[in-house]
């Protein structure tokens, strides 16, 4: 590490810089936690490759590392990320950082603050001026089917034909949903599913951009984040005990909102996936939030940077689903 020896400032790294990221090998004997100390003051992304044959890693370089890769293909790709989308990387990787301490409601309050300032930002101005229209699909009047068996509240989202993307529509009746077994107090279950292939593709794309104030889009996630009510009844005192059941792809939101469950059980061809860094935005549904939670944060760093496909069997070993099972 020549830059850090030779008392180079920090000034020449960051998003706007010729060092957006640095990529460092875990068996590098020069590693100290004097330089480790250095690496975290640093504006970008610090990256670790570390075979899975090595020990695990220092605690002062996990704490240095914003993500750890296992392989330098895995760097490589990670790398032209960082170097496309260099704000939103480094964004997503500030509030990571930040809320590893934060309660959950001052988290997403976090992550709402930092999803707002990128869409002002120019990666997100880019990525809505240059992708492809998005198809409106058919707007379902009734998205969510909601039924009630003694204590247990099922929920089942409705429009297969979408992929049960969260529109308007579906954000509000999962909130009015999850309010109402907030104030229920004889509710003690709720069970999440889907129809269709998918379990949720995410979040509207024909709806993205239609705030164009950041500030106000801020204050509509303040108080219409379907996320933010059902971690208030996942982790209060006397918690509603909240099963999802993925029968299908989890995208995006549909991922953020499903790893606040208690228990997320899988179909064994299931699938997860964080996409957001590619729009120039973060995770912005809960996400850096619940699935930080459940694999911590260089794992969710991972998965958003990269942007890969998760498959159930390494979301079962890294903790973001409990159970694969075909229903």
């Amino acid at each position: 590490m020549q830059l850090h020896e030779t008392g180079f400032s920090a000034d020449l790294f960051g998003a706007q810089s010729p060092h957006p990221f640095i990529m460092i090998e875990a068996e590098n004997q020069d590693i100290s936690s004097n330089l480790a100390r250095w690496l975290i003051d640093l504006p970008c992304i610090v990256g670790v490759v570390q075979s899975h044959q090595q020990e695990p890693l220092p605690i002062y370089l996990m704490k240095a590392a914003d993500v750890v890769v296992d392989t330098t293909i895995d760097a490589t790709r990670l790398a032209q990320t960082v170097m496309a989308y260099p704000i939103a990387s480094l964004v997503l990787a500030q509030q990571l950082r930040l809320i590893e301490n934060l309660d959950f409601e001052a988290a997403l309050t976090a992550e709402s603050f930092a999803y707002a300032l990128l869409q002002g930002g120019e990666e997100f101005k880019k990525w809505l001026a240059h992708r492809e229209p998005p198809i409106a699909g058919q707007m379902v009047q009734e998205p969510l089917m909601i039924t009630r068996e003694a204590a247990c509240l099922a929920m089942t989202l409705t429009a297969p034909d979408s992929h049960n993307e969260i529109n308007i529509i579906l954000r509000d009746a999962l909130c009015e949903a999850f309010e109402l077994a907030l104030l229920d107090d004889t509710i003690e279950s709720i069970t999440l599913s889907a129809k269709g292939k998918s379990f949720s593709i995410g979040g509207a794309l024909s709806e993205f951009g239609q705030v164009d104030d950041p500030a106000t889009a801020h204050w509509i996630r303040s108080v219409r984040l379907p996320g933010r009510l059902l971690a208030r009844l996942v982790w209060r005192d006397n918690p509603v005990h909240v099963q999802t059941y993925l029968n299908g792809s989890a995208i995006g939101a549909g991922l953020e909102l499903a790893a606040f469950s208690h228990e997320v059980v899988a179909h064994p061809k299931a699938w997860v996936q964080l996409p957001e860094i590619a729009m120039g935005l973060i995770p912005g549904a809960g996400g850096t939030v619940s699935v930080s939670r459940r694999i911590g944060r260089h794992k969710t760093a991972y998965m958003a940077l990269t942007g890969q496909r998760i498959r159930t069997t390494t979301a079962l070993d890294w903790g973001l689903i409990d159970k694969i099972e075909m229903r």
